[in-house]
């Protein structure tokens, strides 16, 4: 497994940046404004998206204090979908509420990711097949477009590898979205946000941009030929093939406690 020198670990940033944030509040947030709204209806689902940009992209560290009034005031938005974004990211795994201190960036775990990763390998599949067996000619002429916009992304540069965790959600929600089980679409969903900021670290594997262009190009194949199995078996193949090169890149770039975890699955 061969990785890019000039990756940045996920979820991380130099010191020197992480300590001036501690000193001066939260980031600036605006600059993630425009990628977080395409496609975000609600304000609660805005916040929730710029915030998840802005800890996958490492402006939000792990450990980090996030205050409602103050991403507020970035975002010149009332207090109440800030703490329903909060809440809905709480419960997505990626914030902590902790009494005394509010809304913290939870720390990455391979306990989190062991356990995320299994519920996908388990739900995903199905997904997929039932999607591929029930999909319309008009969802699957959307996603083929989706694909071309992905495709030409250069994921060596930062702003890029945003673009395509966004787009590559806005791919999975349509796919999904044509099993019509909204039960197995949410369960689906869910686990895959809780994934996102995982799933950046498999961008400093030299070969897993690629690998990721290959299966949406397989997943659409086997949708046009309406074959579930095909979709199935690929979904399955990909997850499993992530987890497996993710996990000792995701350990390296832990602390000690967490490098040395055992997981209980």
């Amino acid at each position: 497994m061969t990785v890019n020198a000039g990756s940045t670990a996920v979820g991380t940033r130099p010191a020197r940046e992480q300590e001036r944030s501690s000193r001066n509040g939260i980031p600036d947030l605006t600059p993630l404004i425009s990628v977080a709204r395409a496609g975000y209806t609600t304000k609660q689902d805005f916040v929730a998206a710029l915030l998840r940009q802005a800890i996958v992209s490492g402006t939000l560290a792990p450990g980090q204090r996030l205050r409602q009034e103050e991403i507020s005031r970035q975002l010149g938005l009332s207090w109440t979908p800030v703490r329903e974004a909060f809440r809905l990211l709480e419960a997505e795994g990626w914030l902590t509420i902790e009494r005394h201190r509010g809304a913290v960036v939870a720390e990455l775990s391979l306990t989190d990711f062991e356990e995320i990763y299994l519920l996908r390998i388990v739900n995903e599949p199905l997904a997929a097949r039932l999607s591929a067996e029930r999909m319309d000619d008009a969802t699957l002429a959307v996603m083929e477009a989706d694909f071309v916009r992905i495709s030409r992304l250069d994921l060596s540069r930062e702003d890029d590898r945003l673009e395509f965790l966004r787009l590559e959600r806005v791919f999975h929600d349509r796919q999904y979205r044509a099993a019509h089980s909204r039960r197995l679409y949410d369960v689906v969903m869910s686990l895959r946000d809780a994934a996102e900021r995982y799933l950046r670290a498999s961008f400093a594997i030299a070969d897993e941009p690629l690998q990721h262009r290959h299966v949406h190009q397989d997943v659409l194949a086997a949708c046009h030929r309406r074959d579930g199995r095909a979709a199935e078996d690929r979904m399955r193949a990909a997850l499993e093939r992530v987890r497996a090169r993710v996990r000792p890149l995701l350990a390296a770039t832990l602390d000690g406690h967490e490098m040395h975890e055992e997981s209980d699955f």
